[in-house]
């Protein structure tokens, strides 16, 4: 049976988060990984490159300004001092844009948005099968020092599609089949376990900030939120005393999430001052960046040195750019976000629950750079096929109203 491009979007996280997680198999450093890594774009550049001129004059003023952005950075990746690791994420930008892109193209129906919904419990629960397997065998590294529950290898942008899932689940929760209600609510909450464990806070930001959109939206996205809330209530009652315990001792590893001055000490508050500190030198660099595109560890002056004696590479999504780009390239990354913003700004769609959930989903794509994730290909590549294709359900919505007004 041949594989259309259009379902091998469906597959596409399943196919990359096998690749994400084949370092517990072989060594972090191993020249396995990069073989790895050319293997997964010669695959997914072949399928994701087909009409590709067609599809981004689809997007329009979308596509033109991603185009304007992976064009400018590519004049720069010559610049850099390691050809390799720049070329490396400058290829992974220009995979994730073209994920946006062909899920603009071919999500062009709310039930094959549900499909991919549908799909990320499935995702999440191979996900933490490869956790506790990490945890039993002490393959990899824990979120923070001094835990027991190992991640394996895995980024920590990829861990944001934990709290993208829960919430994309209760907003669609009335639009799911039996099945998928019980295996969604079941993910939650083994998923609410799962962060009460690693502890990262920008999970749980980005829950707090979807539940609070899904409180404003409507009658139905509040009803959600008393649901999982029962549900969640009535498993926890049976485990509150585990669950306090892994709390006060999280709280405990990360005593300075608790100060309100804990943000002078953090690496990202830090680095923000570091990088503008070192292109600003000159109106070339201020302007265009160092040239060292994503290669910045040891070039910015922050040195947070553990065991393995490392470097601390920028982690800021914002100050990447700004090191590496410069103000041009943080302005045209901008753009594209905001772009994609007035594309649906004034969209009142059928269904009440996608205008809500695009404004989760864009806020996601805007806040979470602070934290990183902008070459992430697991976490971003979700987070693109959500959002291509909710604002392709919201551009049709906006195509039938002026077919409707002319007739």
């Amino acid at each position: 049976m041949k594989l259309r491009r259009s379902e091998f979007l469906y597959f596409l996280p399943f196919f990359i988060l096998f690749f994400d997680l084949y370092a517990t198999t072989f060594e972090v450093g191993s020249s396995l990984r990069l073989y790895f890594f050319s293997i997964e774009f010669i695959i997914l550049f072949t399928l994701l490159i087909n009409k590709i001129y067609k599809k981004i004059r689809l997007l329009k003023g979308v596509g033109v300004s991603i185009l304007i952005f992976v064009l400018y950075l590519l004049i720069l990746v010559p610049f850099s001092t390691n050809i390799q690791l720049t070329t490396n994420y400058f290829v992974r930008i220009v995979l994730l844009f073209l994920v946006l892109i062909n899920a603009f193209y071919y999500i062009d129906s709310f039930s094959k948005l549900l499909k991919i919904i549908n799909l990320l419990p499935y995702l999440l629960l191979i996900n933490y099968l490869y956790f506790v397997y990490s945890s039993i065998t002490g393959e990899g590294e824990p979120a923070y020092k001094g835990q027991d529950f190992l991640l394996g290898y895995q980024s920590y942008a990829s861990q944001f599609v934990f709290s993208i899932t829960f919430i994309s689940i209760l907003f669609f929760y009335r639009y799911l089949k039996n099945k998928q209600k019980f295996i969604g609510v079941l993910t939650n909450i083994i998923t609410i376990v799962i962060l009460l464990l690693i502890f990262r806070r920008t999970n749980f930001f980005i829950i707090a900030l979807g539940l609070i959109i899904m409180f404003v939206n409507n009658k139905y996205t509040r009803k959600n939120i008393i649901r999982i809330a029962i549900v969640l209530v009535a498993v926890a009652s049976f485990f509150i005393n585990d669950l306090v315990k892994i709390t006060e001792e999280n709280l405990s590893r990360r005593e300075r999430i608790t100060r309100v001055d804990n943000y002078k000490q953090e690496g990202r508050y830090i680095e923000n001052i570091l990088v503008y500190s070192t292109i600003s030198n000159s109106t070339t660099t201020t302007i265009f960046g160092s040239g060292e595109l994503f290669n910045s560890a040891g070039k910015y002056g922050l040195n947070t040195g553990d065991k393995w004696e490392y470097i601390r590479p920028i982690h800021n999504d914002y100050a990447r750019l700004l090191f590496g780009a410069g103000f041009l390239g943080v302005i045209l990354y901008l753009i594209i976000i905001l772009k994609i913003y007035l594309a649906a700004k004034k969209i009142k769609p059928k269904i009440p629950e996608l205008k809500a959930y695009f404004v989760f989903l864009l806020l996601c794509f805007l806040i979470n750079g602070v934290s990183s994730g902008i070459t992430d290909l697991y976490y971003r590549s979700i987070l693109f096929l959500l959002l291509g294709g909710v604002l392709r359900l919201l551009l049709n919505e906006k195509q039938t109203l002026k077919k409707n007004i002319l007739k």
